[in-house]
């Protein structure tokens, strides 16, 4: 039997450092690569007025597979929230409010997630894992989703 590093004491206990990605740049600058990445599945409903997005990689691959949490905020017109909701679908199971390790001024506080409406993300962030709550009053809407 071969063990590579197995006995290594410097190997085995190495922290799981998290790498940030973060779309800065102007309004229109990020409005235009966050919305690349939401219309890999289908076009947007509405014009987007403000977007904010931060990923977290947790994990370096080296010791098995990286994990993501990512956080988009959107800011719309409240008016085209109908068309929003629209493409999406409701969430039938309970949400738990997460954010981002380093505090995001735009990301929802925690008092106010539960005055969200949730839906499931895939319609929208192609990805199942997660949710997209919306503010039917500000037009704001929160995508939190992750992998595992």
């Amino acid at each position: 039997m071969i063990c590579v590093a197995c006995n290594d004491k410097s190997k085995q206990s190495l922290p799981v450092e998290s790498k940030i990605y973060e779309v800065v740049g102007s309004t229109e600058e990020r409005i235009n690569t966050i919305s690349s990445l939401l219309t890999k599945q289908a076009s947007l409903p509405s014009s987007i007025l403000d977007a904010q997005f931060v990923q977290e990689q947790l994990g370096d691959s080296n010791f098995g597979p990286s994990d993501f949490r990512s956080f988009y905020f959107l800011a719309i017109s409240p008016a085209d929230i109908p068309k929003w909701k629209q493409r999406l679908v409701p969430l039938t199971e309970p949400v738990s409010y997460l954010e981002p390790q380093a505090a995001k001024a735009w990301w929802v506080k925690q008092t106010e997630f539960s005055g969200l409406k949730f839906f499931e993300p895939a319609p929208l962030a192609g990805n199942p894992n997660g949710w997209i709550g919306i503010n039917q009053q500000t037009g704001q809407i929160y995508i939190f989703t992750f992998t595992m």
